[in-house]
């Protein structure tokens, strides 16, 4: 392989690499400050294993306490699928 050649093949190469590099570096600055989209929370909860009924909750009403939407206190792993019998769509 000859100079030129050599050149040609790496040239796309680290042309390809820098723009991935820095494609990554924008997409993941703050990546974390941004909540959490409708669809994202919603995946969350349902791993919960505590089924949709949040987005059963009424609106424009207090409710207190407040249902626990976090891991901590959630079922076992394997009633994930035992609460999605009310959606359509299982967690990703």
């Amino acid at each position: 392989m000859t100079h030129a050649s050599l050149r040609k093949s790496i040239l796309p190469i680290s042309l390809l690499t820098l723009i991935v590099i820095v494609a990554a570096a924008l997409r993941l600055d703050h990546i974390s400050k941004q909540n959490l989209w409708l669809d994202e929370f919603w995946t969350l909860y349902l791993a919960t294993g505590r089924g949709d009924a949040a987005f059963q909750l009424p609106s424009n009403a207090i409710i207190s306490p407040p249902p626990n939407l976090g891991f901590s206190g959630a079922p076992p792993w394997w009633h994930i699928w035992n609460g999605v019998d009310s959606t359509s769509h299982p967690p990703l």
